[in-house]
């Protein structure tokens, strides 16, 4: 076989119900120079033999003793042949442009290390449930505090690996951070690529063993930015803010589980770090909280209601919001699932979702905007179209016209600015418009009257100067 352009590598541990998905997302790339190494962990399932059934020269599978996904991950790295190193979980999958993308894009860019693309979120049953779009440039702010991307999302050179180390083998989770955190420390550039080519399997209901463990993980892997001399003061200033995430995060978990004592106890660290999520009546909390129980489409009222029950008594207070957080995590739920089409079962979450009192308020609404924005860059610009004519004929029958008026008057006002920042200003005036129109309170919205006013100008400059142009030469005189 011919040296490869990228080494995909996949650590899989117990996932035969999904790898056989993740295999053939790799098989279908446009793009075919390309190595598959399966490491398998020490699987107990049938994984070797749903690996077998694939008959591919450029499929290598090799089995260790279980070892932990870090030390899977650098066992494919110590085999693999190409320049381009790629990652894909074996409960995720690959858009079959993925590799072929990627590996452009860093042909064409060599001052970038890592290139990654934005991704679609799926649950257990593969049914798409969240767009995450991700930023255009990671830096080492944005490292420490969160992921930003997943192994599966990006493409790194293989120099750089070399550069600063494998995966670290001492971490069970946050390896990847750990990584990242060296390579953006050494210089790297990491940019996002503005196209869904991702699919990350999401199980926010799974159990996670020994949470402290886990825990101690997460907050070594900051330190990896914070003690290094090289880290900015501004980014050390961020040491609270991170450590909050990171003990919001386990706190919400450990409730999840029924480890009462583990749950409050984090849930006071992460104040303690960050007393300002309790601000605005909580607002920080409760919208983490309701994201976190809402993205995989699984029962949040269920997980919400473990949330709550587990908090400290000193803020027991805060279950006053409650139905709120349900009722409005209802709403959301209605949405995605007609903007995926599932059209029954959206039409019975927004049903509940206004029985339980929510209100289609201005942080739904952008909300569901963002992710009718991201749907369009995933699916396309007809596809949208339809997702947000189903979505404002529901919401129409169920909350009456304004709701719906207001949700497609930010659709449009919102794809207006994304073309204006583009420079599609012939674009720009009819959406501008038809905001105007579906929404009257654009009219008075003075950047929405500056990008049509601007872009309007543009186009009739342009049509002015192509006409004179014509008419200069029409009065030049043909050659001799």
């Amino acid at each position: 076989m011919n040296q490869p352009r990228v080494s995909v590598i996949m650590p899989t541990y117990n996932c035969a119900r999904y790898i056989a998905e993740a295999i053939e997302s790799v098989l279908g790339q446009t793009m075919p120079s390309w190595e598959l190494i399966i490491v398998d962990d020490g699987s107990a399932d049938t994984t070797a033999e749903v690996v077998a059934r694939f008959d591919d020269p450029r499929i290598r599978y090799v089995r260790q003793a279980k070892a932990g996904a870090s030390r899977a991950r650098n066992t494919g790295l110590a085999l693999a042949g190409a320049a381009y190193l790629a990652f894909i979980d074996a409960d995720d999958a690959y858009h079959p442009e993925k590799l072929a993308v990627q590996a452009g894009y860093l042909d064409q860019h060599a001052d970038v290390g890592l290139a990654y693309v934005s991704r679609i979120e799926i649950d257990q049953h593969g049914n798409r449930v969240n767009l995450a779009r991700l930023p255009d440039e990671t830096t080492l702010p944005t490292v420490v505090l969160g992921i930003p991307f997943a192994p599966t999302d990006c493409m790194v050179r293989r120099g750089w690996i070399e550069r600063v180390g494998n995966f670290s083998e001492a971490f069970v989770v946050n390896e990847d951070r750990h990584l990242y955190i060296r390579l953006v420390l050494d210089g790297c550039r990491c940019v996002g690529i503005e196209r869904f080519l991702a699919y990350r399997r999401l199980d926010t209901a799974r159990r996670v063993d020994d949470l402290p463990a886990r825990l101690d993980d997460m907050l070594r892997s900051l330190d990896a930015a914070f003690q290094d001399p090289r880290c900015p003061g501004e980014v050390r200033a961020l040491t609270d803010a991170a450590h909050r995430n990171i003990f919001l995060a386990c706190a919400y978990q450990a409730a999840m589980q029924n480890e009462a004592s583990l749950a409050q106890a984090w849930f006071r660290d992460a104040v303690r770090l960050g007393p300002s999520i309790l601000d605005d009546n909580a607002e920080v909390v409760l919208q983490e909280v309701s994201h976190v129980a809402t993205r995989d489409g699984g029962d949040h009222e269920a997980r919400l209601g473990l949330f709550f029950r587990h908090l400290p008594p000193e803020f027991e207070w805060l279950g006053r919001h409650r139905d709120w957080v349900v009722a409005r995590g209802y709403l959301l739920r209605g949405a995605r699932d007609i903007m995926w089409g599932r059209c029954d079962a959206g039409r019975a979450h927004l049903e509940l979702a206004l029985r339980r009192g929510a209100r289609v308020d201005e942080r739904v609404l952008q909300t569901v905007v963002d992710q009718l924005l991201n749907y369009e860059l995933a699916v396309g610009t007809t596809a949208a179209e339809i997702a947000v004519l189903s979505l404002c004929r529901e919401l129409r029958h169920a909350a009456g016209g304004g709701p719906a008026r207001r949700l497609q008057g930010r659709v449009l006002v919102n794809r207006a600015f994304a073309q204006y920042r583009r420079g599609e200003y012939a674009k720009v005036v009819p959406n501008a418009a038809a905001a105007m129109v579906t929404d009257p309170s654009y009219v008075t919205n003075r950047g929405a009257v500056s990008i049509l006013v601007r872009s309007l100008a543009k186009v009739l400059g342009r049509q002015f100067h192509r006409r004179d142009t014509s008419a200069a030469l029409a009065d030049k005189p043909p050659c001799p």
